[in-house]
Formats: structure tokens, C-alpha cells, sequence
């Protein structure tokens, strides 16, 4: 069994739109992922972007990342440090962006309801499991198929691709 990964939940609703998760006017600045990432979620939680830490995860309700098909909707989740979103459905869009961009998001219809922010939750990706450490919640979801997580692994499709290339010019 693998180590699990472990962080704190910020926990959301649903239809969290991609203009709620980074606001338009950030956009037309052309900002760095990493000043895209202390804007993320302003408009929902204006504390987000200053309390989130590496490794936390979000749990969302459903129709999450819906609206425009933006890319930095992702980008600044992911800069942020978010490791992994946990929702009860997502956005076709975002759900493919998130893949692209190299952040995993995990089905798992209800969680939302069943989720304290501040909880300390433990996520088993290959599994397919996820708890609170208090014992409070256990549920499950479909682990990502393996050539999604290769993708993911790398940082996303394009350095995905990149390193193909890189080998197959190598061998």
C-alpha cells in the first residue's frame, strides 16, 4: 500500500465558476503562475490564496470549474499549492484542463457534504480512497487510468509530450 498524501480540506460549493476561481482582470496582467496562484479564489474566500499551503486539497460540490474553458482557472489552483480537488462532478472543461495542467481531480459524489474545512484529510490516489485522520469520513473514487497519471506526474500534457519527444530522439 502506498503512503497516502495529506492536507488540510478547504471545502466549497457548487457551480464555482472559472471567473470565481481566478478573476478576468488578472489575466490581461500576463502574470507569472505563481502571482496568478495568490489571486485563486479571491472572490469565493478572499483569505484562500494567503492560508492555502502545499499539499492542501479542495473539496468541491458539483458542476466545479464550470463557464469559460480557461487554462489559468488551473494553473492557479495548482500554483497556489493545491495538490488535488475532491468534488462531486466537475466541468467537462476544467476537468480536462486540470489534466493538462497537471492537477488531479477525483470524483466522489457527496464528499462536499460530508467535509469540515480544517479537516486533515489522507488521500490514497492509486487506491482510490480518501478519510479524514479523525476517522469521521472514509470514501472512494475511481483512480485516475494510468496514462492520465503519467500525464499528471510530468506536470501536464505538454511536458508529457516533451519528454517523448526527448526520448524518442534518445533511443
Amino acid at each position: 500500500m502506498a503512503e497516502p498524501w495529506c492536507g488540510r480540506a478547504w471545502v466549497f460549493g457548487s457551480d464555482i465558476d472559472t471567473d470565481q476561481i481566478i478573476q478576468t482582470g488578472f489575466l490581461q496582467m500576463f502574470l507569472p503562475d505563481e502571482e496568478l496562484g495568490k489571486h485563486a479564489m479571491t472572490i469565493v474566500d478572499p483569505a484562500f490564496a494567503e492560508q492555502v499551503r502545499p499539499g492542501d486539497f479542495m473539496i468541491v460540490g458539483d458542476n466545479f470549474g464550470c463557464g469559460s474553458s480557461r487554462e489559468e482557472a488551473v494553473v492557479a489552483l495548482k500554483a497556489c499549492g493545491i495538490s488535488g480537488v475532491l468534488g462531486s462532478s466537475f466541468a467537462r472543461i476544467f476537468y480536462r484542463n486540470a489534466i493538462h495542467q497537471g492537477l488531479r481531480a477525483w470524483e466522489v459524489p457527496g464528499i462536499h457534504e460530508e467535509i469540515q474545512a480544517g479537516d486533515r484529510l489522507c488521500v490514497w490516489p492509486s487506491e482510490g480512497r480518501v478519510s479524514v485522520e479523525d476517522g469521521s469520513y472514509e470514501g472512494a473514487f475511481t483512480p485516475l487510468p494510468a496514462f492520465l497519471e503519467d500525464i499528471i506526474s510530468v506536470g501536464g500534457l505538454i511536458p508529457y509530450h516533451q519528454q517523448r519527444l526527448q526520448a524518442k530522439r534518445s533511443g
